[in-house]
């Protein structure tokens, strides 16, 4: 088995977090500050509010905003 060793692998618990500004409904400006904690990629929006993805997870809303913002032509 070929595994790639502990040391060489991204830490992928402790990743700089990254701060899309954004726009509400109703036009208000707000933040979503997305991170990595525990392997998991946690979506911090205004309130903070958290929602938590596994990776898997994550893939597939990365999919679904490619989707979106290409209308679907990929």
């Amino acid at each position: 088995m070929n595994r790639t060793p502990r040391s060489s692998r991204p830490d992928r618990t402790a990743y700089p977090a990254r701060r899309v500004h954004c726009q509400d409904e109703r036009g208000r400006h707000g933040v979503l500050t997305v991170t990595v904690i525990g392997g998991q990629v946690v979506l911090i929006g205004p309130g903070d509010v958290a929602t938590v993805l596994k990776p898997l997870q994550a893939g597939r809303l990365r999919a679904a905003l490619r989707d979106v913002v290409t209308g679907g032509e990929a």
